[in-house]
């Protein structure tokens, strides 16, 4: 069992993953009636902390990667990045639901400004600074989380893709680097 109590988050050391998006992607699964395929491509131990999992449970993060690795191409088969579209399925999804006041008025640099508070509530490792480098153009940096996993790397390029279109932001294109060991850059850019 790979299940983290919510609790136990602060006791322990490693990369965590708060258990929200991955119950919007249970509800996302049961909706598309997939659900019943992807436990079937699970392991046992996988498959057990998947019908556990809770809101507020913080996960491994590897843990969080292979369930977008295996949800994906059942959600969005024949699609050419199936997990960057989990994750712009996943903001609308977050962003019309319990923060959909705050996109009512919100700017994308008003939404790139929350990220630093929000990457902790959702991240157990990694910080993130984000600036903007000229109209239209942000970068965000994520420092300090060498294991981030490249499938869940992918779903975060989706979820700004997302949260940045539902500002009203057109045209939006998202470029990753990670050449340096210590960072990952996403530099997002709009019309």
């Amino acid at each position: 069992m790979i299940w983290v109590a919510s609790s136990a988050k602060t006791a322990m050391a490693g990369s965590l993953y708060k258990g929200a998006s991955l119950v919007s992607l249970r509800q996302m699964l049961q909706g598309a009636s997939v659900e019943e395929r992807f436990l079937e491509a699970l392991g046992p131990t996988d498959r057990e902390s998947y019908q556990r999992l809770t809101a507020t449970d913080w996960v491994p993060v590897a843990f969080a990667g292979r369930l977008y690795a295996t949800a994906a191409p059942l959600l969005y088969p024949g699609q050419v990045a199936p997990v960057r579209l989990l994750g712009r399925d996943l903001a609308r999804d977050h962003l019309r639901g319990i923060y959909r006041t705050m996109l009512r008025l919100a700017t994308v640099q008003f939404v790139a400004d929350q990220t630093g508070r929000l990457w902790s509530v959702y991240n157990g490792r990694g910080t993130v600074v984000v600036d903007r480098v000229r109209e239209h153009t942000l970068r965000m940096v994520l420092h300090d989380y060498p294991d981030y996993p490249v499938v869940v790397r992918e779903s975060l390029v989706g979820y700004i893709l997302g949260a940045m279109e539902l500002t009203g932001a057109r045209d939006v294109r998202v470029i990753v680097d990670d050449a340096e060991p210590t960072r990952v850059v996403f530099t997002a850019t709009w019309r």
